[in-house]
This record gives C-alpha cells, sequence and structure tokens, in this order.
C-alpha cells in the first residue's frame, strides 16, 4: 500500500478500535447527554435566577481645623440570593446514597448547581481623621463592622441538604470585627525650603529627612470548627459540625502544640446511641475567633539636593519593623485530635526584613 493512501476499511477499524479503548461513544443525535451514574457534575440551571444586591452608605464629613478633617458614616450591603456551587443531590442525615434526590434516575454523586444560596449581610461604622502637618500627613481610619453569609465567594455550603440550610449561617470567612489602619508622612521642618534653618550647616544636616510608615491592626478571621470524619452521620453531599458541649468556649490564647488557643472541652465529636437518628453537631459555623494581626511597616529616607534638578536619595525600610510575630487560625477539625485547637503557623510578613536603596532623580 503506497504511503498517504487509505484504504476504505482503515476508518472503520479505527473506530472499532477506539471504541473498544473508550467505550461506546455518547448519542448525539437526541440533542441529550445522559450524565453516567457514576459521574458527578458542575453545571448551571436550566433557567438561571439571579437575585439582587443593594448597597447604601450615609456619611458626614467635617473639617475641624485648617489643617485636620474627620468623617464616619454607616455603610450597608444586603445580597439576596448570593450565587453558590450547590450540590442538588444532597441527602438527609442517615439515608446515604439512598436518600439522594437524583437516586431514583441512577445518579448517586454530587451534582453541584451554580444557583443562588442564602444572603449576604454586610453593616459597618466606618471613620476616618486626616491632618496635614506641614508637608506630611497623618491619618488614621477605623471600621466596626459585621459580615453574615452562608458560604464564603461562590463557594459550597457545608450541608446542602435542604432540610438543614439554616446551619450554614454564620459569620463570614472575611469577617473582622475591627479594623484600625493608621499611616504617616513627616517632612522634616528644618533646611531649604523649610520652616526653621532653611540655609546653613545645621539646616544641611537636619533638613531632607522624611519618616513614613503604615500601621494596622485588625481582630481575627472566624474559626471554622468541623468534623471532617462524619462518623455515622451518613448524609451523602453534606459536611459534619461536632457538638458544642459548654455554652462558653473559653480563648486561652495558647500558641503552638500542647498549649491550646481555645478551650478544646467545649466540643465533642457527634456521639449518637444505638437507635437514635443521625443528625448534625450543635456547634454554629463559625462561632470563635483566632488571634488579631498587627504590622507595623516603616521608612527612613535623607533626600540631598545638589541643585534645583539633581537630587539624591538614600532610603532604608523595614517590614514588619517590630519582628511581631501573627499567627493563623488554630486546627479546626476535631477529627483531627493532635492539631484540633493547637496553633502551628503564622500569617503575614514574617520575620523583620530591611532593605535599602538609593536613587537619583534628575
Amino acid at each position: 500500500m503506497p504511503w498517504g493512501v487509505v484504504w476504505p476499511g482503515e476508518g472503520w477499524l479505527r473506530q472499532g478500535l477506539d471504541q473498544a479503548r473508550y467505550g461506546v461513544p455518547p448519542d448525539l443525535s437526541q440533542g441529550v447527554l445522559k450524565l453516567p451514574t457514576g459521574a458527578g457534575t458542575t453545571t448551571w440551571p436550566k433557567d438561571v435566577q439571579r437575585k439582587h444586591l443593594h448597597s447604601w452608605n450615609l456619611t458626614v464629613q467635617r473639617e475641624v481645623s485648617s489643617h485636620v478633617t474627620a468623617q464616619a458614616g454607616y455603610v450597608g450591603t444586603r445580597v439576596i440570593g448570593q450565587m453558590g456551587f450547590i450540590n442538588i443531590n444532597a441527602s438527609a442525615p442517615g439515608t446515604g446514597n439512598a436518600g439522594r434526590p437524583l437516586s431514583s434516575f441512577g445518579i448517586v454523586t454530587d451534582i453541584n448547581s451554580i444557583q443562588p444560596f442564602g444572603n449576604v449581610n454586610y453593616d459597618a461604622l466606618q471613620s476616618q481623621v486626616t491632618a496635614r502637618w506641614g508637608s506630611g500627613l497623618v491619618g488614621a481610619s477605623y471600621t466596626w463592622s459585621k459580615a453574615i453569609n452562608y458560604q464564603d465567594n461562590d463557594g459550597n455550603p457545608r450541608i446542602p441538604w435542604p432540610g438543614a440550610y439554616e446551619r450554614n449561617r454564620g459569620l463570614a470567612n472575611y469577617d473582622r470585627a475591627h479594623n484600625v489602619q493608621a499611616w504617616w508622612v513627616l517632612d522634616s521642618p528644618f533646611g531649604r525650603d523649610r520652616r526653621w534653618l532653611s540655609d546653613g550647616v545645621a539646616g544641611a544636616l537636619l533638613g531632607g529627612w522624611q519618616l513614613n510608615g503604615v500601621l494596622g491592626r485588625t481582630t481575627g478571621a472566624p474559626i471554622g470548627i468541623v468534623q471532617n470524619s462524619a462518623g455515622n452521620l451518613n448524609a451523602a453531599g453534606s459536611g459534619q459540625f461536632p457538638d458544642q458541649v459548654l455554652p462558653e468556649v473559653a480563648i486561652l490564647g495558647g500558641v503552638g502544640l500542647g498549649n491550646p488557643y481555645f478551650d478544646r472541652s467545649a466540643f465533642a465529636p457527634v456521639s449518637i446511641p444505638s437507635g437514635e437518628p443521625q443528625r448534625f453537631g450543635s456547634a454554629g459555623r463559625n462561632n470563635i475567633r483566632g488571634p488579631g494581626f498587627f504590622n507595623i511597616d516603616a521608612g527612613l529616607f535623607r533626600t540631598i539636593a545638589f541643585t534645583d534638578h539633581y537630587h539624591l536619595q538614600f532610603r532604608i525600610e523595614a517590614l514588619n519593623v517590630l519582628n511581631h510575630p501573627n499567627f493563623a487560625n488554630p486546627g479546626g477539625d476535631i477529627s483531627n485530635g493532635n492539631a484540633f485547637g493547637y496553633i502551628t503557623s503564622t500569617v503575614g510578613q514574617g520575620s523583620r526584613q530591611f532593605r535599602l536603596g538609593v536613587r537619583l532623580a534628575f
């Protein structure tokens, strides 16, 4: 057979080999492709019903003096029907795969539908003060807020079974009750074109300096207390929460293994006596907080002006200038007893870092 010539039966043979290797291809003639019974999927509903979002704010600003400005305001947001990846084939506790809504069609896997699920509430007091000091600027802002949702950022609710939707409602993972931010840019009042010592040796030595920096301090993020080993829950498609057995969870503030951050005895794995129906645990979603965050970055600049057009600037900057550690949330899975309640890592910048630089402007 000459090179490049295909004999008539070759295509049929290749199709037969492909079917033997990969299985029978789907029938495209009906316009509908049935999902294999052992396969899950993520899909859009046939008719997507997006809902709506409302946002409003009221801010009052006042010039306290010729150098100081202050403002305070209320900011609110309501998301009605936040979009999420919702498992529409989840079953009730104790029913397993047989209790999945689509099990009668032979589908016993997770079927995620991108659709509205639950509402989001955000309310905040936002305030700010700024002050000019010579050619410098100092400011601070404070936010007191609360964000409540059912899942985060188009995510998956932990319990998608319709009979327990409200168990997903809690603080958003990104919620920070208190947030303080401050910044400053302070120029030396001495030297050329400044208020004092505009000439002379003293002015040359004390002029051209600038101190700048930012400070951030926030309360901790919510801790998700879960039970990833669901035991005998037998609710296909859903995760489990443990039981909260104490009315209040004491925050001990410990760091490292053997030194818990919160009272671990406040929670217990769900234990269901023989003959009792399976159930979800009583612990709420994101009902305690982890450690807060604190950081200061600062820089010291010195600018030397040779002429009106030539300036040489020396910079030294420090990230996390106080070398303050910021700790991650402790382990929240009660099934992992070796890590549950213990902080084992840090977040943010890490240890203090210095940066040096020289800049020539002309």
